[in-house]
């Protein structure tokens, strides 16, 4: 089983926006063999848009037992004002929040089809999972919230290139500034140890 989902929460915790990818791997729990996959919302059945809604966070990974093929799905998503709404096309047995540095910030048992969250002030993130009752569990992508976007999407990271030559330039002139007063002291010492000797 182990410390995936620890480690992915201290990369969000970290700032570092990590969408979830299942492998399609199996494993077996207590003599269960359980299937995870991803679900993943494309306009078509195209390698590039996949790759694109799998970069998006536009997917969500599920886990399930081992031939079941009627699955529960992730119906929607919304965001009014601070709270999220999540719709499934089953009832919702259990429903976690886990948000900074994997705290369960909210367990809920709605046994309906929606479950809500209401942001809280100091939630920079939330990540979901969804139990079923046949075993099955959806986990969502991380829902973001930080005032700086590109903190958690570095592909909203530019290179500022004036700058950065800039910041260069800058640094080459501190260092040669750096080593002739350097220099300049040494020439001094010598010269007084110099006069010394002279005497």
């Amino acid at each position: 089983y182990g410390n995936y989902f620890y480690y992915w929460d201290m990369a969000l915790s970290s700032g570092h926006r990590i969408n979830i990818l299942a492998s399609g791997s199996k494993l077996v729990l207590n003599k269960v063999e359980y299937v995870y996959k991803n679900v993943v919302n494309a306009e078509a059945n195209d390698k590039e848009k996949i790759i694109n809604s799998l970069k998006n966070g536009d997917s969500y990974a599920i886990r399930y037992l081992e031939g079941k093929s009627d699955l529960p799905e992730l119906k929607s998503v919304t965001l009014s004002n601070d709270t999220l709404i999540f719709e499934a096309t089953e009832e919702i047995k259990v429903i976690q929040f886990i948000g900074q540095n994997g705290v369960l910030k909210e367990k809920l048992y709605p046994d309906e089809c929606k479950a809500s969250y209401v942001f809280k002030e100091d939630d920079s993130y939330i990540r979901v999972e969804m139990n079923f009752d046949d075993g099955t569990i959806i986990y969502l992508n991380p829902i973001v919230r930080h005032q700086f976007q590109y903190f958690f999407d570095p592909s909203m990271s530019e290179m500022m290139k004036e700058r950065t030559w800039l910041m260069r330039i800058v640094y080459v002139f501190v260092v040669i500034f750096f080593v002739r007063y350097l220099l300049s002291n040494k020439k001094e010492e010598v010269d007084e140890d110099k006069g010394e000797c002279n005497k």
